[in-house]
């Protein structure tokens, strides 16, 4: 009964863990300015970044049509 026990605990672990956010996803910087609209975008279909610390210089990680870039920011206006 032990051996199960520690098999299931084992399994639920492994469960927690592969639900994780990689450590990229945890960059946390937010930089100044509003991304543009995506309707106005062309189209796409990479993953650039996952966050505004991804990006370069003042660049914000921006959603476009499909997918997500870095994107020059509309003017200074805080993000919400």
């Amino acid at each position: 009964m032990p051996k199960a026990r520690s098999v299931l605990v084992l399994a639920g672990l492994l469960a927690l863990w592969a639900e994780l956010p990689p450590a990229s996803a945890q960059n946390a910087t937010t930089k100044a300015g509003v991304c543009p609209d995506p309707a106005m975008e062309a189209v796409n279909c990479t993953v650039g970044c996952q966050s505004d610390g991804d990006c370069e210089s003042t660049l914000k990680c921006c959603p476009v049509a499909c997918g997500k870039a870095c994107q020059k920011p509309d003017g200074n206006a805080p993000a919400c």
